[in-house]
């Protein structure tokens, strides 16, 4: 993309010393997510705007989609959002210009488009698998966090990560014949000071499983998510853990730090 010539509020803002936790926040991300593998996916699918108006280039609405999953901005407040701040227009890559930013026709074009192809899926696929590469995801053990146990193992399970509320477990008629290591917390009632180190080791493993929810519910400020349109939320849910995993691995994806992703 050619550079553009940056206004003279921009250049304002480029001066000042202070750097926010937003910029901070998006430039980190610039850098860690794989945009090149994530395009990749999306583009066989991507209009090519031959007919009609021009099309929105595929990373730009791309870098528009995943500011809305971390912000919480719906479509109709992408463009006052984006106008007026100088940080998402900056990762957005545009001037001050309306035309530049995609509008809610658009966007909703765009998350369909993901929808109907199962992409979200794909992107996550991708993005863990980058993760794996480095060896910054687990490739062994299942830590459950339902009530359901037998239905959530995928019967590979070599170690399995429980609370408390799961005592017994390995008695239960459908995973009484698993060769599964169960590691179930003990109860707080029957701790002494050796369980207690030993518990605080199971606690910190276990605990894995909840800091993606963590950063879902309270990074991207979705404590809630409503059932009807399960598709388009299934699509939603692998876009937010896809972004959420980035987050959890971006101290080491920055170290030392990369040229840039995306």
């Amino acid at each position: 993309m050619p550079e553009k010539q940056i206004s003279f509020s921009e250049a304002q803002f480029a001066a000042m010393s202070r750097v926010t936790r937003r910029e901070r926040f998006l430039a980190d991300m610039e850098r860690v997510i794989p945009g090149h593998d994530v395009r990749a996916i999306i583009e066989p699918h991507y209009p090519k705007g031959k007919r009609g108006r021009p099309q929105i280039g595929l990373e730009r609405i791309l870098r528009v989609y995943l500011i809305q999953h971390w912000y919480g901005l719906l479509d109709e407040r992408m463009e006052d959002a984006i106008a007026d701040i100088q940080a998402l227009r900056g990762f957005v890559r545009i001037g001050l210009s309306p035309e530049a930013v995609p509008d809610q026709t658009t966007l909703l074009q765009f998350r369909h488009l993901l929808e109907e192809k199962d992409l979200s899926k794909a992107i996550l696929a991708a993005i863990n698998a980058q993760l794996k590469a480095k060896g910054l995801m687990m490739r062994e053990g299942t830590i459950a966090d339902v009530t359901q146990t037998a239905e959530v193992l995928h019967r590979e399970e070599r170690t399995v990560y429980l609370d408390a509320g799961y005592t017994g477990v390995e008695k239960r008629e459908k995973l009484k014949d698993r060769d599964i290591d169960w590691q179930v917390a003990t109860k707080r009632s029957k701790l002494g000071p050796l369980l207690r180190r030993l518990e605080s080791v199971k606690a910190s493993i276990r605990s894995k499983v909840e800091q993606p929810f963590y950063i879902v519910k309270n990074l991207f400020s979705r404590r809630k998510i409503l059932y009807k349109g399960l598709k388009k939320k299934t699509a939603q849910l692998h876009i937010f853990f896809a972004l959420a995993n980035l987050v959890i691995a971006e101290g080491f994806l920055l170290a030392p730090r990369s040229q840039g992703a995306f």
